[in-house]
């Protein structure tokens, strides 16, 4: 099997063709794709902190089960930069981090200047077993320790990777996933620059993130692309 380039948060899908696994926010989208002959990507739907105060959990439940085959609950979470009420904010994100639980699926994270309020939010929650991304990290090394002691997945976007390879570098010894959200980054180069500031090659790390990918969203490695 040819391990592909993970590409854990997008908005964009995958070119025909590119050896590229996806996990696609499809929440803002009015197209849903079908699954295409390569099979490579997974989607997720959720409510992002933005949308709080145009978006309930029942919408988002009607969302689910129009497009049941979706993989994962998100992005969802706590942005303090926006003008939208942080106590709406809080309770729509708990909404669906309890769905995600009960549903038995990840929780992709969007989390800025707030993370005092998710660790609040995390606590009504089991630690084992845990899956929850943080999707665009771009926090401390400090913080990113204390996350990953906490079960937290992290997942880096072109934002960190180019504009903080210094904080990247010192990230090499723990796990990370790679991301290109919302931006048209290419994605092996993105994986470039990565390994080179971890001092890894570029096919241990598509091995590593593929695994980890895997394990976070529970995908069968055999469905990867041949």
């Amino acid at each position: 099997m040819m391990v592909p380039f993970v590409d854990t948060h997008t908005h964009h899908l995958p070119e025909k063709g590119e050896n590229i696994f996806s996990c696609i926010d499809l929440s803002s989208s009015v197209f849903f794709p079908m699954e295409n002959e390569e099979k490579n990507f997974l989607f997720s739907l959720g409510i992002h902190p933005a949308r709080t105060e145009q978006s309930s959990i029942k919408d988002l439940h009607i969302l689910l089960e129009k497009h049941s085959s979706f993989a994962a609950i998100g992005e969802c979470g706590i942005d303090k930069s926006i003008p939208v009420d942080m106590e709406k904010q809080k309770e729509l994100f708990l909404q669906q981090a309890f769905l995600a639980e009960e549903l038995q699926k990840p929780l992709i994270i969007h989390c800025v200047r707030a993370w005092d309020i998710l660790y609040e939010c995390a606590k009504k929650f089991p630690v084992k077993g845990r899956r929850w991304l943080i999707h665009s990290f771009r926090g401390s090394l400090t913080l990113a320790e204390d996350l990953l002691r906490h079960n937290f997945t992290l997942s880096l976007a072109p934002q960190m990777v180019k504009n903080m390879p210094e904080r990247v570098k010192k990230m090499r010894q723990y796990p990370f996933l790679l991301e290109t959200d919302d931006t048209k980054e290419e994605l092996a180069l993105l994986y470039s620059t990565a390994s080179t500031l971890c001092h890894i090659s570029m096919e241990g790390l598509k091995e590593r993130n593929w695994e980890l990918f895997c394990d976070f969203f529970r995908f069968s490695r055999e469905k990867g692309r041949e």
